[in-house]
């Protein structure tokens, strides 16, 4: 899969074992025509029929994110979309959306939603090495 520059999906992993350890449940990687699984937790339910509705739900999310992700036309306030969080009864799944169309998502127990400001950059921080000021001026360097 097509990879941002500066993009570490193994650094984010290690940051997220280390910050949540056994709250984390997941990390996916979205592209326009794929999905791929990087984590899941062993005791995620994995039947099939509820792993592909889970999935398939999950994918709208990130196809709305993707679409809505840059502005039609210039908007000097809002800019573009670079993190969302949904927070869902049993878990909280959070979308760091890349320029390229890329989303990686993230989901951890409902428990672990405090200091969301904080773990926003802080996700941003593992997956780039450092949290760049703009998503799309991010150094291929």
């Amino acid at each position: 899969m097509d990879e941002s520059p500066g993009a570490d999906i193994e650094r984010l992993l290690r940051y997220l074992d280390d910050r949540f350890g056994d709250a984390l449940r997941s990390c996916v990687e979205y592209t326009p025509n794929n999905s791929r699984i990087h984590y899941l937790r062993d005791d995620i339910e994995v039947e099939k029929s509820q792993a592909e509705a889970r999935l398939v739900r999950i994918e709208e999310l990130y196809h709305a994110e993707r679409l809505s992700a840059t502005p039609l036309v210039d908007d000097s306030e809002l800019g573009r979309l670079n993190l969302s969080y949904h927070l869902f009864d049993g878990a909280l799944v959070v979308h760091l959306v890349e320029p390229s169309g890329r989303v990686v998502g993230v989901s951890l127990d409902v428990d672990a939603q405090s200091e969301l400001l904080a773990l926003s950059t802080d996700l941003l921080d593992a997956l780039y090495g450092e949290v760049p000021d703009r998503l799309d001026r991010v150094d291929p360097g």
